[in-house]
């Protein structure tokens, strides 16, 4: 239920649906501190941080305990994490305090800190699936490159490893038409998500769309196909990369680059050379035209 909660970027809200998405943020928050006390509590972990070597820990607690993990969706690798987690912090304070550290977990916290306690398996896997993720991103450049508008070369490289509310995405790409994510689930397996805006053939024409979405299939195969999902195949690509634009002046965390066009005419002359149809409405192509 609560994996909805964080949207990446704004949106146009009514009053009553902030407040309502507000009341739903507080609740994820206070149920998440109650589970790191929880497994803090587990372990033995004092007001001091330190290990005690009495607990007063019974089946009641451990009944309540995994059903908060199962409703947040976790497993017992968060307890490993927070363990983790707290001795990176008794490393750094000279007074750590239980209270202060359970306050701060979760703006130190991504599911990307699950995938380094999983099975070999998986984590062959994650490699996988970030190397898939690595040629998606090499594909959109190269097909940037062969573009004569400079708006359609804009990619916006994010990285939200440290951005507390984006717990399951790592990286994003964002261009005019297409933006491609990698994530990491509760249980620290990666997946990629991808949305192509509703005018991508009009964008970057038909044939480098079409070979876009072959090259996305062709490095996910195997056993990765599982963790390839679209978001939307009718987005709208150009007003989330002005959104991020916006974000990227007082967030640190978003590369803004143009890349370059390529010293070639292009392939048979790009294919063919990219223009704008005509009957493509008059909004995107100002957005292009200005």
């Amino acid at each position: 239920m609560f994996n909805k909660l964080f949207s990446k970027y704004k949106s146009n809200k009514t009053t009553t649906e902030s407040e309502s998405v507000d009341q739903a943020t507080k609740e994820y928050l206070s149920l998440f501190q109650f589970l790191v006390s929880s497994s803090l509590e587990k372990s033995g972990v004092d007001s001091n941080c330190e290990f005690s070597k009495s607990t007063n820990w019974f089946d009641e607690k451990e009944d309540k305990h995994n059903n908060i993990l199962n409703k947040l969706d976790y497993d017992a690798l968060f307890d490993k994490v927070v363990l983790e987690e707290l001795e990176q912090y008794k490393k750094t304070y000279a007074n750590p305090s239980k209270s202060v550290f359970i306050d701060n977990f979760y703006f130190v916290f991504h599911h990307i800190k699950i995938a380094n306690h999983t099975p070999d398996f998986i984590q062959q896997r994650n490699n996988k699936i970030l190397s898939a993720y690595n040629n998606m991103l090499e594909c959109i450049k190269r097909i940037q490159g062969w573009m004569d508008n400079e708006k359609v070369r804009i990619l916006i490289e994010s990285d939200f490893r440290k951005s507390p509310h984006h717990l399951s995405i790592i990286y994003q790409a964002t261009t005019p038409f297409c933006i491609i994510s990698l994530g990491c689930d509760q249980i620290g397996r990666y997946s990629i998500v991808y949305t192509l805006d509703y005018r991508i053939k009009d964008i970057i024409g038909g044939d480098f769309a079409s070979t876009f979405i072959r090259r996305i299939y062709q490095f996910t195969s195997g056993d990765m196909e599982a963790f390839l999902k679209f978001s939307s195949l009718n987005g709208d690509c150009i007003k989330t990369l002005e959104e991020i634009i916006q974000l990227a002046k007082v967030e640190n965390n978003h590369k803004v680059s143009q890349i370059a066009r390529f010293n070639e005419k292009s392939i048979n002359n790009a294919l063919n050379k990219i223009t704008l149809r005509d009957d493509l409405d008059d909004e995107t192509k100002n957005w292009f035209n200005k």
